[in-house]
């Protein structure tokens, strides 16, 4: 390997081992919390129905990974399954630590299972744009509880 090649291939490393801190950050961030127990994205959830935060997950992926039939009907399938079982780690008095922890186990059976309806770019598609998933769901899912009469601060960036 060139001397060229070298730091390429560092800095490939450098950003898998980021966008591995980047989704655990996102993880701490929305099942976990901020310092604060009522953040405002906490707050927000919290103010949602397992059914509408599925909706807002499944309409941005059938748009991102341009689903639709059996696969679009299997992913809703999944997330409202998914929001079923995050219900009482939002909603509950559940520590910081724990929170963390079952979320990650419920978010890692979601994507095991997404993993079997999608094809292989779909699903990589997925992965990559989880960020940017978490920041649009919670954009629409604030709209409707303002929508609905609630009040909400808008998603930190």
């Amino acid at each position: 390997m060139s001397s060229i090649e070298e730091p390429t291939r560092r800095r490939g490393t450098t950003r898998a081992a980021f966008s591995r801190r980047a989704v655990l950050l996102v993880a701490v961030l929305l099942f976990a919390g901020r310092a604060s127990a009522d953040s405002a994205e906490q707050q927000m959830l919290r103010g949602t129905t397992p059914e509408q935060r599925a909706a807002a997950q499944t309409d941005y992926l059938k748009t991102k990974l341009g689903l639709s039939g059996d696969a679009a009907s299997r992913v809703a399938d999944i997330n409202l399954d998914t929001a079923k079982k995050m219900e009482p780690v939002l909603k509950g008095d559940l520590n910081p630590m724990s929170r963390l922890s079952q979320g990650q186990a419920i978010q890692q059976e979601r994507d095991t299972d997404l993993q079997k309806v999608l094809t292989p770019d779909q699903f990589q598609t997925y992965l990559a744009s989880k960020n940017d998933m978490r920041q649009k769901v919670e954009d629409q899912l604030a709209a409707q509880v303002k929508a609905a009469g609630g009040t909400t601060a808008p998603a930190a960036q």
